[in-house]
Order: structure tokens, then sequence, then C-alpha cells
């Protein structure tokens, strides 16, 4: 069976994050990038259960090497991303996430692309 795919924006995952369980989705919306908070969301107000965790697979982190990728690629994703509106791809799976499982839900993110209108 194909996975399905959508596009939508961050408020109609947030109003019903179990119809898109099981997803890949293209979410638009507001991209939080902080410690221990690296989120999408309607808005940038962080309320609990209304954002979405995001998780970016650039695993093995078994080295220095590895950790000083890692640590790249977070400076570049939050000087370019952060508290703006981004489209990312990802799977989508519902139910708390994130740190203290303050998110609705959280997409592994298979694609990312800044929205340069905003």
């Amino acid at each position: 069976m194909a996975i399905s795919e959508e596009t939508v924006i961050a408020s109609d995952v947030l109003e019903n994050p179990e119809k898109y369980n099981g997803r890949v989705l293209t979410i638009t919306g507001f991209i939080s990038i902080e410690f221990e908070n690296v989120t999408i969301k309607r808005n940038k107000k962080l309320k609990y259960g209304e954002c979405i965790w995001i998780t970016f697979d650039v695993g093995p982190y078994d080295t220095e090497e590895d950790m000083e990728r890692y640590k790249k690629r977070d400076l570049h994703m939050k000087n370019k991303y952060d508290q703006k509106i981004t489209s990312i791809k990802g799977y989508f799976t519902s139910g708390r996430s994130g740190h203290f499982g303050i998110c609705s839900g959280a997409l592994n993110v298979i694609k990312y692309e800044f929205d340069k209108t905003t």
C-alpha cells in the first residue's frame, strides 16, 4: 500500500493530528529552532500541544567528526530557518512527542525548503 502524501498548513495538522497519522506531509508553518525546542507551529507563540516536533535524521554520532557535522547542521538551520515560515516534508506521527511531550505529533523530516516570501 502506498503512503499518502499531502501538503497542509500547521493549523490543519494541529486541529486533527490523528487524521494525518502515518502520512507523508509537507507542512508549512513557523519554525522554532532552540535548545530542546525544534518545532513547527501555526504562529510564533508556543502553546502546550500546539506544535509539531521536528526530527532530522542526520546520524551517526559515533565520532568527533559526526558531532562536528551535527553542530554545523544545527547552526545552519538556526541561522537560516528559525522564526521563519518554512515548508517541511516528512513522515508524521500523531501523539505526544518532543521535549516533555509538549507537541501533538512529530515529523521525521525528509526535506525542508525556506519560504522566501516571508
